[in-house]
Formats: C-alpha cells, sequence, structure tokens
C-alpha cells in the first residue's frame, strides 16, 4: 500500500513539473510584440487615431495616415518604400481657448509635444530594425515639414508654432523574412526622445522600456506585421 502511495505521489510530481515546463515554453514561444499592449489595426491609406502626450494636458488624440505605400521586388529581397502623414496642427485647434492657454502657458523649453514615431520591429524579438541586424533587413526614415502654424494664448503673452511632417521610411528585406513589423504613433513624453528610446533605436534596448510604450493605452502606438 505504502509502495503503491508513494507511486503515485510521484508521478503527481512529475506531472506538476511537466505542466510548467510547458506552460514555460509556450509563454517563451510567445512573439514578443504579440504580449505587448498596443493596437493591431494599421493599414496602408487609412487614417489612425493615435495618443500623444502634451504638456499640461496629458494624452491627446492625433491622426496618422500611410499615404503612400510601395512593395517591389529587387532580386531575392523586397524594397518596402512608405510616406506618413503625421498632424497635430488639428489637435490644438480643437482646443478649448481655455485648454490652449494652459498648454501654451506651461511651456518650459524642453518640449510641448512627444515626439511621432515610426517603429520598425521583429515580431518575434522586439527589437528594433534601425540598428544593425542578423536578419538582413536595412531601414531608414527621415521627416520633412508640410505644415506650420502659429497659436497665441488668449491674452497674447504667450504663443508658439507647431508642425505637421510626413515621414518617408525605407526597409529592404530578405523575401524569406517574415517578422517585419511596422509601428506608427506618438509617446508618453513630451520632453522629447529618452535615453530609453536611444538605445532602443540603436538595437541595445527593449521597447516596452521606450517612451513609446504604454502597458495601459494601447492607444499610443498601431502596427502591423508585413508578411
Amino acid at each position: 500500500m505504502k509502495k503503491i502511495l508513494r507511486q503515485g505521489i510521484l508521478l503527481f510530481a512529475a506531472i506538476i513539473m511537466f505542466c510548467n515546463m510547458t506552460a514555460t515554453d509556450v509563454k517563451a514561444a510567445t512573439p514578443y510584440m504579440k504580449k505587448m499592449n498596443v493596437s493591431w489595426d494599421l493599414k496602408p491609406r487609412k487614417e489612425i487615431t493615435y495618443k500623444n502626450r502634451y504638456v499640461a494636458l496629458g494624452l491627446r488624440n492625433e491622426s496618422a495616415k500611410i499615404v503612400r505605400y510601395k512593395k517591389k521586388s529587387v532580386g531575392k529581397k523586397y524594397k518596402l518604400t512608405l510616406k506618413v502623414r503625421f498632424e497635430c496642427i488639428k489637435t490644438i485647434q480643437n482646443m478649448t481657448q481655455e485648454e490652449r492657454d494652459t498648454f501654451l502657458e506651461y511651456d518650459d523649453g524642453d518640449g510641448m509635444i512627444g515626439d511621432y514615431n515610426v517603429v520598425i520591429a521583429d515580431y518575434k524579438t522586439g527589437k528594433s530594425l534601425y540598428a544593425r541586424n542578423s536578419y538582413g533587413v536595412k531601414a531608414k526614415c527621415s521627416y520633412k515639414t508640410f505644415r506650420k502654424k502659429h497659436f497665441y494664448s488668449s491674452d497674447y503673452m504667450y504663443d508658439d508654432s507647431f508642425v505637421d511632417s510626413y515621414a518617408t521610411v525605407t526597409i529592404t528585406y530578405p523575401k524569406s523574412y517574415k517578422n517585419l513589423c511596422i509601428g506608427i504613433g506618438g509617446s508618453n513624453s513630451y520632453h522629447g526622445s529618452t535615453k530609453a528610446d536611444d538605445k532602443y533605436y540603436d538595437g541595445r534596448g527593449s521597447f516596452k522600456k521606450t517612451s513609446f510604450y504604454n502597458k495601459k493605452d494601447k492607444g499610443v502606438m498601431h502596427f502591423m506585421r508585413i508578411k
């Protein structure tokens, strides 16, 4: 009887250990970006609303749209070119006068609105593909202003200029590579790029530590996968 009981205990322990190992394996196999709290609704030529940080006001809605999307075959690789339109002027125009006064008066000389961001990442690891990588992916991004507008407080004591911009993105990647994902959105910091952001873009940091990741609000960044 004792032998049967001991064998039963050992069998139960083995089952528990197997279940724990299986759960760990499944967790480890889950792609990094799938675990991130971001929106997966980005599509070419579809306008999206993302959130960006405004001094004294918190997160506010801005709009962006991939206005150009071109993918072509180049030998054993694909070349993908995107043009993304980012707009913040409408957000400031739609503020109440009281909100605009508060916003302009809180200018601390170190930024007022979070940066636009175009993230090119590996779906499995979450690593930035702007940095040198082992996947054979090369990516670059540049920004250009297409609209500028000056705003004043109601008493004309405070004022500042703000811009809408285009981001032009070029990506080349092997046809066999299936983990390319692109994200666009704002930031949780109105002070501009943080040290964690710089480390991420250099390939040394993790996405979840950047200013453009918000574990409580998936509206900050919007992604799509390129297969």
